[in-house]
């Protein structure tokens, strides 16, 4: 049997979504007869562990900063002892430090192993403080315009970036976020009364969180009223940052908001069975936002909870406004309120009919077997 290795230096295997991205990839190509190992950087334990079915391994040390410099050495390591036992036919990579996949490159092009690049982000210098010249966006954009090459194939989210590549001539299959949508719960059932909206999530810019906010501030009263925003990922502090020169806008809204910051996956997942819709609003011309496909809105769908967005990306691929979405129809503050409005005037019926048509949209194109064909292709 032919093993494949996913690494990545995510807290796999549910602690941020690329571990999630990566335990779904596992799924599928164990359904496609593979032997599959993941390792990244979980919490700290000895040998192999399972999750779900699936082998992993973390690489985490005690040390914080060698579990992050001393990874490729460990990691290319293990992966010789390994190739002694098993059959490595590919590794496919995930989120890691440049390093990472350099000295992986070197080693599978020497050793005969197949590499594929999970390419899921092109950074935006707005997503910085020092722009261009922050590290972050610096080493993403050397990865993705030289680090890859015609040597390696590529996993891309997003037809932005599977256009790009292409015309690079290096070989590439689009798969976007997905999930094995038989773990996910229906959704319970809604109400008209109220409006249960929830954003979760990290926004790649403040500035994001700032227009949905001010959004619901354009509202009346008594649709404020209405209304219940739960937002995790987001602290408190972060949402007066963005307000501090309109903090009486705040105040006015803080009765419809439950800011929960942080928390463990299983809230978000709690949450999202409760809400009615969730939210996410983007700048579609930068290129993040183009490059990128948000994990929240397929995770969303796939708990029967339908989306308020701009159709961003490859969004508009699969979504239709007031069938599976209400689609924010630009994005500023004022184009966000007005999808609100809208949202405000459904029916309990049209709202488990919207949420019906979600999880639909999800077991079609979103699940652990979608991308069966691409990955097959990528694999031979």
């Amino acid at each position: 049997m032919k093993t494949i290795v996913i690494v990545s230096q995510c807290r796999f295997p549910e602690g941020d979504p690329g571990a999630v991205r990566m335990y779904n990839f596992a799924k599928t190509l164990v359904g496609l007869g593979y032997d599959v190992l993941v390792i990244g950087l979980g919490s700290i334990a000895k040998g192999f562990k399972r999750y779900k079915g699936i082998r992993y391994l973390s690489l985490r040390q005690s040390n914080p900063y060698d579990s992050y410099i001393g990874f490729s050495i460990r990691l290319i390591g293990f992966i010789k002892k390994l190739k002694r036992k098993k059959n490595i036919h590919a590794i496919i990579l995930g989120p890691t430090m440049i390093n990472v996949f350099i000295d992986l490159k070197k080693y599978c092009n020497r050793n005969d192993i197949l590499l594929i690049k999970d390419v899921t982000e092109w950074y935006s210098p707005s997503e910085f403080k020092l722009g261009k010249f922050s590290l972050s966006y610096l080493f993403n954009d050397i990865e993705n315009r030289y680090v890859v090459d015609k040597s390696v194939r590529v996993i891309s989210i997003s037809t932005y970036l599977e256009h790009y590549f292409q015309n690079k001539n290096i070989s590439t299959e689009r798969i976007p976020i997905y999930f094995d949508q038989s773990e996910y719960k229906n959704k319970k059932e809604t109400s008209a009364s109220t409006l249960k909206l929830l954003y979760a999530g990290f926004p790649s810019k403040p500035a994001n969180m700032y227009l949905i906010l001010k959004g619901l501030s354009l509202l009346d009263d008594q649709s404020l009223k209405r209304l219940q925003f739960v937002i995790i990922g987001v602290p408190l502090s972060q949402v007066q940052e963005v307000f501090s020169q309109e903090k009486e806008t705040l105040e006015r809204i803080k009765p419809s908001l439950n800011i929960l910051g942080r928390v463990p996956r299983s809230v978000v997942l709690e949450n999202l069975l409760k809400c009615d819709f969730t939210v996410l609003l983007r700048d579609g011309q930068e290129r993040y936002a183009k490059a990128g496909f948000p994990t929240k809105v397929i995770e969303s769908i796939s708990s029967s909870a339908p989306v308020i967005m701009n159709l961003t990306s490859d969004i508009g691929m699969y979504f239709t406004d007031n069938v599976n979405c209400i689609e924010v129809k630009g994005s500023t503050s004022t184009d966000f309120s007005d999808s609100l409005r809208r949202a405000l005037l459904l029916t309990a019926s049209e709202k488990e009919r919207m949420a019906n048509n979600a999880k639909g949209l999800a077991l079609k194109s979103f699940d652990k077997d979608s991308y069966n064909k691409q990955f097959e292709t990528l694999l031979n």
